[in-house]
């Protein structure tokens, strides 16, 4: 009351008005934007988690016993994987990039924004990585150089595009289709059974 019945044209009004009004529109603010924080952050974990799957099991982690179980009980939905930190090059423009070589890749179906017509076998790079090696020009079905340890360099063909949104994968990532996949370093598996399995072991 004491507040109110200061005149309004008082040095004092003003400042005890500007007061209340800061503290009005952080009452407002601060909850929406954490809300809108959580949101992203939740959208973005959720990218992720599709993208790169809940969880990555490694062979050093398991013994002879749980891999066989994994394979007996989980074969249809586990992904075998192998990964090496390597350099992309083409048209003279070099990107460090993890190469990550999968057994399946349906998982990635909802990430793929474009595949080549030509063909079946190459590599699947980020939008942005797409961007940066090749500029405005179409990459699909464009030659591209793996580079590993400086010394070993093999040539491949770019099949596909992804976009995820995330600079991580859509700039630093390449993904290889390898079915026949047998040095592989884990697996990734999915929410329910990764659950399944440590509650069964």
């Amino acid at each position: 009351r004491r507040l109110l019945s200061i005149n309004k044209f008082s040095l004092r009004s003003v400042i005890n008005f500007s007061i209340i009004l800061a503290v009005s529109l952080c009452s407002f603010i601060i909850p929406l934007t954490l809300s809108i924080s959580q949101g992203f952050q939740t959208n973005i974990e959720n990218k992720i988690i599709k993208f790169d799957g809940y969880a990555r099991v490694y062979n050093n982690e398991l013994n002879s016993l749980e891999k066989d179980y994994i394979f007996k009980n989980y074969y249809t939905s586990i992904v075998p994987f192998s990964e090496q930190e390597s350099i992309i090059r083409a048209n003279n423009i070099s990107e460090g990039v993890t190469h990550l070589k999968l057994k399946k890749i349906d998982h990635l179906n909802d990430f793929i924004i474009q595949t080549a017509n030509k063909q079946t076998s190459g590599i699947y790079i980020g939008s942005q990585l797409s961007e940066k090696l090749f500029s405005n020009i179409n990459s699909l079905d464009k030659n591209a150089f793996i580079i590993y340890d400086s010394n070993k360099i093999y040539k491949t063909n770019i099949i596909g595009i992804f976009k995820t949104g995330i600079p991580l994968y859509d700039k630093h990532m390449v993904i290889e289709l390898n079915s026949n996949i047998n040095d592989y370093e884990g697996i990734i598996i999915n929410e329910s059974d990764y659950s399944t399995f440590y509650k069964d072991y």
